[in-house]
């Protein structure tokens, strides 16, 4: 067999072997601890257009950010709706104010809005819509 064919058939067997490969439940990503204490010193309002760790849930299809505030949001996948995010291939970038999924990339506060949103929209979901008086 030629060389070419031996890489053929080293190609075929490894991508074979990737197919069989389980992904992962869960994938978590940190920002640099430079970055970090850098985002530390901002103020409160400041500091919530960072993240400073990532983390993408397989299982329940959500993506939680530690913002720079220390406060934790979590969103559903489907909040993307514009673009297929690649979430297996998350990663921080900007210090800290975009969120990359493979090419799609996303602001931070962009995010957050989008997270406050659906909050918003769960808090009058759960409110009484009007009060009997008798």
């Amino acid at each position: 067999m030629s060389l070419f064919g031996n890489l053929l058939k080293s190609l075929r067997q490894t991508r074979g072997i990737e197919s069989n490969v389980e992904k992962p439940s869960r994938i978590t990503m940190f920002l640099g601890d430079k970055e970090t204490s850098e985002i530390r010193k901002l103020t409160r309002s400041e500091a919530r257009d960072f993240a400073t760790k990532v983390m993408v849930d397989f299982v329940n299809n959500t993506l939680t950010i530690q913002l720079g505030t220390k406060d934790l949001i979590t969103v559903p996948f489907k909040t993307f709706y514009s673009e297929e995010p690649d979430f297996a291939r998350v990663s921080l970038a900007d210090d800290g104010r975009t969120i990359k999924f493979g090419n799609f990339r996303a602001t931070v506060d962009s995010i957050v809005h989008e997270w406050a949103l659906l909050e918003a929209a769960k808090t009058s979901s759960r409110s009484p819509n009007s009060t009997r008086q008798g």
